[in-house]
Formats: C-alpha cells, sequence, structure tokens
C-alpha cells in the first residue's frame, strides 16, 4: 500500500489541488487512516463540515478546495474523517470541475460499467412512476464515477497533457525539500544515536532561511510542519518501540504548537514575532533530539564495554 502522507505538496498553494484529486479518486480511506494516525483524529472533538466549510460551500463544489481559506484546509488534514462527509457533497453537487479532475483507471471502468448497469436497472424500475420536478431538491445529480464525462476521449486526453506539460514548464522553480521532507532525512542509520541525531541535524535546515514577510514566514512553518507530519509517519526501525512512542509523542507536542503559530500568522500577529516564536520551539525540538541520542550513545557504550 502507498502512504500518502509522505506525498503531500511542500507548496501550500498545491495542497488544495492535491486533496481534492484524492476526493475523486479511489485511496481517500488509505489517505485518511494514515492523517487519522498521524493527527489522532477525535470525531467528537471535530467540528461539523458545514461549519468548518461556512460560506464557501457553494465555491468549494464549483471550484474545488482552493476557495477554501488555509486554515480550513489545515482543519481537514488535522480532522481527516470529514473528507469522507466532503466527499458525499462532491459526488452528489460537485460542478463540472470535479468531472475534470476526476482520474481515469481501468479499475474505475470496471466501476463505471458496474454502475451504469445498476442505474438502468434502477431507471427501469422507476419508469412507472412519476418524474418529479427538476427543482425539487431531493434529486440529486450522479456521481462523477458514473458520469460519461469523467473519461475523457483521446483528442481532450491529449490536449490535457499538453495543457500540464505547459503549466509544468511554466512554473516558477521551487527551491529543494529541505528539513524532514528531504528523501534522505528519514533514512535508517544502525545505531540510535546517529538516526536521532540525523533527525536533529535536518531539522536544522530551519534556520538556513529567514523569511520575514507574512506569506513566506506562513509557507516556511507549513514546509517544517508538513515535515513534522512525515516524521510521525515513519517506521523509525533503528529506534526501539519506546524511543519510538517517546519521538511520535514528542512530534504532536511539535505540531501542536506549530497549528497555534500558524493560526497566530492568520490571526494578523506580526510574522518576525511568529518566526522568533518557532525558532524557540525548533531550538528546543534539536535539543531533545541530540539529547535523547546522547542517552542512546552511553547506552551503546556500557553494553559494548
Amino acid at each position: 500500500m502507498n502512504t500518502h502522507v509522505v506525498d503531500i505538496p511542500d507548496d501550500p498553494a498545491e495542497l488544495a489541488g492535491w486533496l481534492d484529486r484524492h476526493l475523486v479518486g479511489l485511496d481517500l480511506a488509505e489517505l485518511v487512516a494514515e492523517l487519522s494516525a498521524v493527527h489522532q483524529d477525535v470525531t467528537s472533538n471535530t467540528e461539523p463540515l458545514e461549519i468548518l466549510l461556512g460560506d464557501h460551500r457553494a465555491a468549494v463544489l464549483e471550484q474545488g478546495l482552493s476557495a477554501l481559506p488555509r486554515v480550513s484546509l489545515r482543519k481537514l488534514l488535522r480532522h481527516p474523517r470529514l473528507l469522507f462527509e466532503l466527499q458525499d457533497q462532491v459526488l452528489l453537487f460537485g460542478g463540472p470541475y470535479w468531472d475534470r479532475i476526476a482520474p481515469a483507471s481501468p479499475q474505475q471502468e470496471t466501476l463505471v460499467h458496474r454502475g451504469t448497469i445498476k442505474v438502468n436497472a434502477l431507471f427501469e424500475s422507476q419508469s412507472s412512476k412519476p418524474e418529479h420536478d427538476d427543482s425539487d431538491s431531493r434529486i440529486v445529480k450522479l456521481p462523477w464515477w458514473r458520469r460519461p464525462t469523467v473519461f475523457l476521449t483521446s483528442a481532450a486526453a491529449t490536449i490535457a497533457v499538453a495543457l500540464l506539460v505547459f503549466q509544468q514548464l511554466s512554473k516558477p522553480s521551487e527551491p529543494p525539500p529541505w528539513g524532514w521532507n528531504k528523501p534522505d532525512a528519514l533514512a535508517d542509520q544502525g545505531q540510535p544515536n546517529l538516526y536521532l541525531n540525523q533527525l536533529a541535524d535536518s531539522a536544522e535546515d530551519w534556520f538556513n532561511r529567514r523569511p520575514e514577510d507574512r506569506d513566506a514566514v506562513t509557507r516556511r512553518v507549513e514546509q517544517f510542519r508538513q515535515g513534522c507530519s512525515r516524521l510521525i509517519a515513519a517506521p523509525h526501525r533503528p529506534l526501539s518501540p519506546e524511543d519510538r512512542a517517546w519521538l511520535v509523542e514528542r512530534c504532536r507536542a511539535w505540531t501542536t504548537k506549530l497549528d497555534a503559530e500558524l493560526e497566530a500568522l492568520q490571526n494578523g500577529r506580526d510574522p518576525l514575532q511568529v518566526r522568533d516564536q518557532v525558532d524557540m520551539t525548533i531550538r528546543k525540538l534539536i535539543d531533545t533530539l541530540r539529547t535523547k541520542a546522547r542517552e542512546r550513545s552511553l547506552g551503546f557504550l556500557r553494553l559494548s564495554g
């Protein structure tokens, strides 16, 4: 099974589209399970979906999650079970946008074929009943996987691919992944102390760039926050079960602090003050990792002696 949380885009601007594609894909359950493990999603503490969407519901159904504020988008990630409810809304009431981004695959074609048979049987069974007026609120559109427009013709597919290539070429170059988002940041090391020091070294990347404006600080914090999610989901094979549990617990505490600073940014707090506060949080987590590494190093030396 693929691990989807490690594919969360580094660029917050790409996160909405990434989630959109999962909402109309076949692996949403896997993503929700992974996010729930990362964030310990508790349904009883989750605000209803209609409150989270608020006045943006109609825009989301027509344009996708790019119409949702970043604060609300992060809430969806922290309470991923809401994605199931949102998927229902999209499948029932979503506009043409969702048809355009729905991926075509042999598995989905099989589902469409089966669904078509069921729909035809349903229509035949209902043919003798009076039709409802189009304005009846109980009448809903067919879900995306039963709509013929989901599956593009070969010519349209060619145009779509050309458009995608053009968009990729015209995008400004992105800085390489940093921190715990680097491909080798979570590479297994032979000894626990080496692994923990490796995590601390990667966290030091935070201090390599010092953004000052609100958008840049927000993006930098969000990127580090995404690295925390990747760290929580990692297997941490060099560590003992006790140390793995300790590390995951500490990661969740760090992400809570980062989330609070992101909320403060959205509420108008000075970005330099937020950056300084995040500096303190990351410096403490680095010290914590190095302290644990020293403890494991001493333990290894005692066992070797």
